[in-house]
């Protein structure tokens, strides 16, 4: 057998095997879903708190994949911005309702923090 077929079968053999083991995961976490805010996809890995700040780990398959894909500066960057953004100036801006934005909005209105977060995310 040549060096050229064996490696289109080591190519096909860990797809197929990564796709499986994708699949089943990603199926793993569909059925114990019990809707929009529960089970894997937002996982309070550091704490309710954080969790209401939507500041949670998904344990998604693609993000594992493009992370791996990416050099090292770029997860870093990523990881530092987000815990910037997401761990320190979102809890702050909150503390400034009534201040920066009315305090009688719902907190889903563009006009009141969640307009913040297309500015800081």
């Amino acid at each position: 057998m040549d060096f050229m077929r064996l490696r289109e079968m080591m190519w096909q053999s860990g797809f197929t095997k990564y796709f499986a083991i994708s699949f089943f995961w990603s199926f793993f976490q569909w059925f114990y879903s019990g809707g929009d805010h529960c089970g894997f996809s937002q996982f309070p890995t550091l704490g309710l708190r954080a969790w209401k700040h939507s500041f949670f780990f998904d344990f998604n398959l693609t993000y594992v994949g493009a992370g791996m894909i990416c050099p090292h500066l770029v997860n870093i960057s990523l990881l530092l911005g987000s815990i910037l953004s997401w761990g320190v100036m979102w809890p702050l801006i909150a503390d400034l309702k009534g201040n920066w934005y009315p305090a009688d909005l719902p907190e889903s209105s563009m006009r009141s923090l969640q307009g913040y977060k297309p500015s800081f995310a």
